[in-house]
């Protein structure tokens, strides 16, 4: 069973067994994307490392950001899955060292 939450445009989901987290992102006026978040994508978020639902809700604008670069670099519209890896190269492309309080920051400060 996964834990979810109503934001915006469609539906945040948690789920506890996997530890991962989905949700839809909008880019541009392409249709609706699909995006999961991984275990490590969650953990490499924000310091110290949990893979939690709360973790993930606090952390959703960074998600959907990484999300919106990864679909601006491709024509189509299919699944995204946003890794640890992802989540590096983000952090080192912005030049933000991302803390659990400071996750919501980031993204406004980025713009």
């Amino acid at each position: 069973m996964s834990e979810s939450a109503t934001e915006g445009a469609g539906v945040i989901e948690f789920d506890p067994r996997g530890k991962t987290g989905s949700f839809l992102v909008h880019a541009g006026d392409q249709s609706p994307c699909a995006v999961t978040v991984t275990r490590r994508g969650i953990l490499n978020v924000a310091s110290p490392p949990r893979a939690t639902a709360s973790r993930f809700l606090e952390s959703i604008d960074v998600f959907r950001a990484i999300a919106r670069e990864k679909l601006s670099k491709t024509d189509t519209v299919a699944p995204l899955e946003v890794t640890a890896e992802d989540v590096r190269r983000w952090r080192r492309l912005h030049g933000f060292a991302i803390s659990n309080d400071k996750a919501g920051d980031i993204l406004a400060s980025s713009r």
